[in-house]
């Protein structure tokens, strides 16, 4: 295979400094000749683990560099992405494994990139913690920019969920849980992650999930405006999109929660939320993020708890998200609790127990006799306030929902009929209120179901596309609640008081 004799190879290995003199006379020993050809030494050495496949492969190749970086001999390449390739390394003295990140070359001769690679570095070494990958060392030697890591044994979350196809909601839970505790560390110490993806966190062989590639939250790229295209560091661009897309300060902390958000969605459904693409202004594009399919649409059987949890994270408001890491955290913890406890989502909840995103069950006081359950779709929290304390005074149960989305799922989930009665409001939802009435109109499940269109006083055109029926009408603000309450009253066939 290869025309170089042994001897030849040899010389080679000897000074590339793969080998020493004594382990090479080991090898000449067994062989008992030197006349011996290439792949009968190669052959000696591999199994006797003096050189790796990695390292014949790159001698074979008359490749003098890259067996070294510092003090570290490369054993094997484990991992490569756009920006780093990651090796195996073994220190040549200590003899400890590591894991070795080396900027490409086409990146090493760009100052912004290398600075960025360095600074990664730098801010990795500042977090200990056992669910984030640690960094040791941080290296600049000529052309050469490297990062010397814990190595883990394992694989990549995105090679785990391949093989897997989908992860169990508890495993799942529990992975996400320590992902959470390790952000959660790092949001304390002001750093963010700015690139949380499937291959981004490692699982090891006993299960721990870790998170790499910390610090590109102090990297400057450039994504702002229309100019995101030449931004020198394209690994942002979804988090970017969402935060231009929702109208997010740049580099806005909770970003990071939703993409953890998306991680829990993808193992838990073998389904990407976002599609990917490599087009750059496809994925700062709206739609793109507008796509996303409800985690109860592709898993209906989901643990209502735990669907709950991803539709918080992953809420494209971002004061409607979990705030911190260790919000998300909590309620993951409560989560995974009820899961190995077995307790069912059809079970009776209560207050404390409750985390089911922008979902309320004001329950405080027994219920009048002529009460009924009425499910306000409201996003305004003010608006919210007044109508459900009018409502709770009336008697009746409240559901307060934050997007129509959600009140649709609850509809869908629900063997029963959750509501006798729902109200759209257009204070935040504006004209897209009239698309959601019609689809409360025209849904098998819920076109029954008596609704009212509550318009504000500058959306009062909207009323002239509503779908309207003898138990679907139209109101009109300002109104004095009186009449609201008998227009509800009607519609719910309750009998009027005085």
């Amino acid at each position: 295979m290869n025309a170089l004799s042994a001897e030849q190879l040899a010389q080679r290995v000897i000074e590339c400094n793969l080998l020493d003199e004594r382990e090479l006379e080991s090898i000449w020993s067994e062989l008992g000749t030197r006349e011996a050809t290439a792949d009968e030494f190669y052959s000696i050495a591999v199994r006797r683990q003096l050189l790796t496949n990695f390292q014949v492969e790159r001698m074979e190749r008359g490749e003098r560099t890259g067996y070294f970086y510092g003090d570290y001999k490369v054993l094997y390449l484990v991992g490569t992405g756009t920006f780093a390739r990651v090796y195996r390394a073994l220190h040549k003295e200590i003899g400890n494994i590591v894991a070795v990140k080396v900027l490409r070359r086409r990146y090493s001769e760009v100052p912004t990139q290398t600075e960025q690679f360095l600074r990664e570095g730098r801010m990795g070494m500042s977090l200990r913690h056992p669910n984030i990958v640690a960094i040791h060392e941080v290296h600049s030697q000529g052309r050469y920019h490297f990062l010397v890591m814990e190595f883990v044994e394992g694989r990549n979350l995105r090679e785990f969920v391949k093989v897997r196809k989908k992860i169990a909601p508890d495993e799942a839970v529990q992975l996400v849980s320590q992902l959470a505790s390790g952000l959660s560390y790092a949001f304390h110490r002001g750093v963010t992650h700015r690139d949380l993806k499937m291959s981004n966190v490692l699982v090891s062989s006993t299960g721990t999930a870790q998170l790499v590639d910390f610090g590109l939250a102090v990297a400057t790229g450039k994504l702002a405006g229309d100019d995101f295209a030449d931004c020198p560091n394209p690994r942002t661009i979804d988090y970017a999109a969402l935060e231009r897309i929702t109208g997010a300060g740049k580099d806005d902390k909770k970003s990071d929660i939703f993409f953890l958000g998306c991680i829990l969605y993808h193992m838990l459904t073998g389904e990407a939320p976002l599609h990917a693409s490599k087009d750059k202004f496809h994925r700062m594009s709206r739609t793109r993020f507008q796509e996303i399919k409800r985690i109860s649409t592709l898993e209906p059987d989901m643990p209502r708890r735990l669907a709950a949890v991803v539709n918080k994270a992953m809420q494209m408001s971002p004061s409607k998200r979990y705030q911190t890491p260790t919000e998300m955290l909590n309620d993951l913890v409560k989560v995974g609790k009820a899961l190995a406890a077995g307790e069912s989502d059809k079970e009776p909840r209560t207050d404390d127990t409750e985390i089911e995103t922008d979902m309320t069950f004001m329950e405080e006081e027994p219920p009048e006799q002529d009460s009924r359950t009425v499910m306000l779709i409201e996003s305004n929290v003010a608006m919210q306030n007044v109508l459900r304390d009018r409502l709770k005074k009336r008697g009746h149960r409240v559901l307060v929902f934050s997007s129509p989305e959600r009140a649709f799922d609850r509809f869908a989930e629900d063997e029963t009929m959750p509501a006798d009665c729902v109200i759209l409001s257009s204070i935040d939802l504006g004209s897209r209120v009239i698309e959601s009435f019609n689809q409360f109109a025209r849904d098998r499940v819920t076109q029954g179901v008596p609704a009212v269109l509550l318009l504000g006083e500058h959306d009062g055109d909207l009323a002239d596309q509503a779908e309207l029926a003898d138990h679907r009408v139209v109101v009109h603000m300002p109104i004095r609640f009186k009449e609201f309450r008998e227009i509800l009253d009607r519609l719910m066939g309750i009998d009027a008081q005085p």
